[in-house]
């Protein structure tokens, strides 16, 4: 059973989240400028990727998405946003650009590096400055205490998901059985929830044993 796509105010569990971003969001659709930068801190697998998926959605953003560990160097992290700034260029949209697990960068100067890129669209290599379109960088992250402060303090918009409650988990389940035009019984769906320690994608991993 694959990923159910979600709308940004169809996420369980987030409904506070969705009140947060709710003011970023139609302040931009009004001005028309770029959404702010998003640092999204909580356990693995509680729904930062969809999250960010999801707001991309609800933008109009193409969505591309990395792991932090796998930049070696600066200008790896800039051919990286103009390659994808690029192809966002090319379909008339903005980029959102995830970056899973930030605080896995090789080193705090990777980091830094993108303070420039996230406020004035441009970083300077060992090959000279390059510049590119307005974008949104979402970095997520499971150990917050890893960040450089200054580079925590470059994001405009700070969330925290948590583990989701036995009620939430139970109706994601249901949520993706229902989608899928799979029958289920109530009480096996609330022990599978109960069981899975409130963490979504263990659940659906679960889930598809179950139905495999």
């Amino acid at each position: 059973m694959g990923e159910i796509k979600l709308k940004l105010n169809e996420l369980i569990g987030m409904d506070n989240i969705y009140k947060q971003l709710q003011y970023a969001i139609k302040s931009r659709e009004i001005t028309q400028k770029i959404f702010p930068s998003l640092l999204v801190d909580g356990p693995s697998g509680t729904g930062k990727t969809q999250l960010a998926e999801s707001l991309a959605d609800k933008l109009n953003y193409y969505f591309a998405d990395y792991e932090a560990a796998s930049f070696n160097n600066r200008e790896q992290i800039a051919q990286t946003i103009k390659t994808e700034t690029n192809k966002a260029t090319s379909k008339g949209q903005k980029l959102l650009l995830f970056l899973d697990e930030v605080h896995g960068f090789k080193s705090r100067s990777l980091q830094e590096s993108l303070y420039y890129p996230m406020t004035d669209w441009r970083i300077t290599t060992s090959t000279g400055e390059i510049k590119f379109p307005p974008f949104t960088l979402v970095a997520a992250t499971t150990m917050r205490h890893k960040l450089n402060p200054a580079f925590r303090n470059r994001f405009d918009i700070k969330l925290e998901l948590s583990r989701y409650s036995a009620r939430d988990m139970a109706r994601i389940l249901i949520l993706h059985l229902w989608k899928q035009n799979i029958l289920y019984n109530m009480r096996a769906v609330a022990i599978l929830a109960h069981h899975c320690l409130g963490i979504p994608r263990d659940g659906i991993k679960y889930l598809n044993s179950c139905l495999d």
